[in-house]
């Protein structure tokens, strides 16, 4: 079954009641970028886009947690019958395919981190695992912003460490290809004004 827009914001409604916060605001934010640059790709279905992006975090409603919230978003997806957007919570935050490859709070069981681990080595991502990777790249609980913006907002609130270059890199090579989809910039697209390159 695929979960649908009306469906989704029912889902994110209720966890707001649940477990309120900007990560709310950043999930909205991330469904309404992925649909607009969905839009502009021929083959990807923007509706889509925008259930995967509200949807992606939305472990969260079971309370404050770390990187355990990608395991509770991908059990409640899974029971809604959605495993495409159920996996969607299980690969946003890794651009950089390893489990390794992410410096937030670790506080998954054993047996969910092998699970995840696995999982992760032996996906193959599609455009929409991406997309949100870069959306996920692009929202604060603020709204959208540019990915430099929210890049600053994750190292003020986790710190750099080596992960953080090797991800970031590939979230601005995933811009570049979407960009070259496109036809235009993702900031021309999500109306934000762009940096001036020197």
């Amino acid at each position: 079954m695929k979960i649908t827009r009306a469906q989704a914001l029912r889902y994110l409604d209720e966890a707001r009641a649940l477990n309120d916060g900007g990560w709310i605001t950043h999930s909205l934010a991330v469904g309404t970028a992925a649909e607009r640059i969905a839009a502009h790709i021929v083959g990807m279905d923007a509706e889509r886009a925008f259930v995967f992006g509200v949807l992606h975090d939305i472990g969260r409603r079971f309370g404050e947690m770390g990187m355990n919230h990608v395991m509770y978003g991908y059990r409640f997806l899974c029971a809604a019958g959605d495993d495409e957007a159920a996996e969607i919570c299980l690969t946003h935050s890794f651009p950089v395919q390893e489990i390794t490859a992410v410096n937030a709070g670790w506080d998954l069981t054993d047996e969910d981190y092998a699970f995840l681990d696995r999982f992760l080595q032996e996906q193959s991502y599609t455009l929409y695992d991406q997309l949100i990777q870069l959306c996920d790249a692009m929202a604060t609980g603020e709204g959208i912003v540019a990915i430099e913006r929210r890049m600053m907002d994750i190292m003020i609130r986790y710190g750099v460490d080596e992960t953080s270059m090797p991800r970031w890199r590939k979230l601005f090579v995933m811009k570049a290809e979407f960009e070259r989809r496109m036809g235009c910039t993702v900031e021309s697209v999500l109306g934000l004004r762009t940096l001036v390159r020197v």
